[in-house]
């Protein structure tokens, strides 16, 4: 059986109907909802749940000041979710971004109005318009609603998908497991004897000569060692960024989905699904991962 995610109340002072104040709330102006010639990053979506079939794109992210942000995600009336798409850019012209090469391009808008909490920040394909699809559908990015799907596929506003990190993928070093099992240590108090006890798994990584680093992902088991964050579990598919003797914890059920320099500063993005109960999203890390921006939403 789900549990249904309580969503967080307004201020009462936020007059229902009232666009410009909603929008300052969640962090965005309605200036905002246009590119404007501002960096946008979204995701090209498949969906094969019982509730949504076929493609769509998810606008996340945009860059203003210097710093990526998430676009707007808590709507938390009917009425405020039906005004929803007005926090967002009317149509997006896209480049499609894989592996740090474009793959075409497509244009994408604002569908009338939005229903359901699950449906926040998504995007209509112009009529005509084919999706490109890479690999074969799995249930490894399906995320709450489940069914096999095809993998999420960056998109970005501006021609850039380049990679100048060349993230690949790469077996984690033994040195390296033991780097972030230290880690743990010290940050989570995780002795040895229930250290000893865990069966640590590496998943799916990658490396960069460019940058001297790994982006290894861990599962744990047979003991908890990062702590759960309700119904979350906080070992299964954990990221740390390894770079010579520093580690850093990103975030635990996540995939990577890719890297490239989305605004074409010379620096890589890199875009992670994350898949929690009752909520999926993306985290967006930049500035060599020291910092980040999520979007996210629930379905109940």
């Amino acid at each position: 059986m789900k549990h249904f995610r309580r969503r967080s109340t307004l201020l009462p002072f936020i007059m229902s109907g009232l666009l410009l104040p909603l929008l300052t709330l969640c962090g965005i102006s309605a200036a905002h909802a246009q590119p404007d010639g501002r960096p946008v990053i979204g995701v090209l979506e498949h969906n094969n749940g019982e509730e949504r079939k076929g493609h769509s794109v998810r606008v996340a992210f945009y860059k203003e000041d210097g710093r990526w942000k998430a676009y707007p995600a808590d709507f938390d009336t009917e009425q405020e979710l039906s005004q929803s798409v007005k926090a967002f850019p009317a149509e997006v012209s896209w480049t499609v971004c894989f592996d740090g090469r474009s793959n075409g391009s497509l244009t994408s808008k604002n569908p009338e109005t939005v229903l359901y909490y699950r449906d926040v920040g998504t995007h209509q394909l112009n009529p005509g318009v084919s999706a490109p699809t890479f690999g074969q559908p799995s249930e490894l990015f399906s995320g709450w609603p489940g069914g096999k799907t095809y993998r999420p596929v960056v998109l970005s506003s501006g021609a850039n998908c380049a990679d100048p990190a060349a993230w690949r993928p790469a077996k984690p070093e033994a040195g390296e497991i033991d780097l972030v099992k230290d880690y743990l240590r010290r940050e989570y108090g995780a002795s040895a004897a229930k250290l000893s006890k865990a069966k640590v798994t590496a998943n799916k990584s990658y490396g960069s000569e460019a940058r001297g680093a790994k982006l290894v992902s861990l599962s744990i088991a047979g003991a908890e060692i990062i702590p759960a964050s309700g119904e979350d579990e906080g070992n299964k598919d954990a990221w740390f960024y390894v770079a010579g003797k520093e580690v850093r914890y990103l975030g635990s059920n996540m995939l990577l989905v890719d890297a490239g320099d989305y605004d074409g500063d010379g620096r890589e993005e890199v875009v992670f699904k994350v898949q929690r109960y009752n909520n999926d999203g993306y985290v967006l890390f930049y500035e060599r991962f020291a910092q980040k921006a999520e979007f996210s939403w629930g379905y109940h």
